[in-house]
């Protein structure tokens, strides 16, 4: 019966996002690639996403002077990095989500694009790390929550928090 469910839901999804690439037993979404593994587990990886990530050089005459403000185009390449490290830490790279939110600054520096350029290669380099998702027994499953925050830790003296529940 539960086979039959699933089957059900796999056709929807599948009817209702054409765009991505349907495997029988793995799919790319969005820059996600899930597979479903033999003991009925699913593998999830962003590698492909990450391989892409793309950093802007900062000239060695402006990362002398760390605190200027960013050119147009610097503005620019620093959203867009910026947005796909939120990105990837949201979906799957928790290890990137701490320092891609101290890095949120409604006035960027130099600085700060030189910080996303290095989470950038970071991303880059350890790309294949991937997270394994494993059935749960409903009847036994327990929702655990935990979060943490740091007082006034960033340099503007504002304070983070975090939220996790599995």
């Amino acid at each position: 019966h539960d086979q039959d469910k699933g089957l059900a839901v796999s056709t929807k999804l599948r009817q209702a996002i054409t765009w991505a690439h349907w495997g029988y037993d793995d799919a790319d979404y969005c820059g996600n690639h899930l597979a479903t593994q033999v003991d009925r587990s699913i593998k999830y990886d962003m590698r492909a996403f990450c391989g892409c990530l793309s950093t802007s050089a900062v000239p060695r005459s402006r990362s002398i002077s760390m605190d200027a403000d960013l050119n147009e185009r610097e503005v620019t390449e620093y959203k867009s990095a910026e947005g796909s490290l939120h990105w990837v830490s949201k979906e799957l790279r928790t290890d990137l989500a701490g320092a891609a939110s101290l890095t949120m600054n409604c006035d960027p520096k130099v600085k700060g694009l030189a910080t996303v350029n290095k989470m950038v290669r970071y991303a880059r380099n350890t790309a294949d790390l991937d997270q394994i998702v494993q059935p749960v027994d409903m009847g036994r499953a327990v929702l655990i929550g935990f979060g943490d925050s740091s007082f006034a830790n960033r340099d503007d003296l504002i304070t983070q928090a975090g939220w996790i529940l599995f």
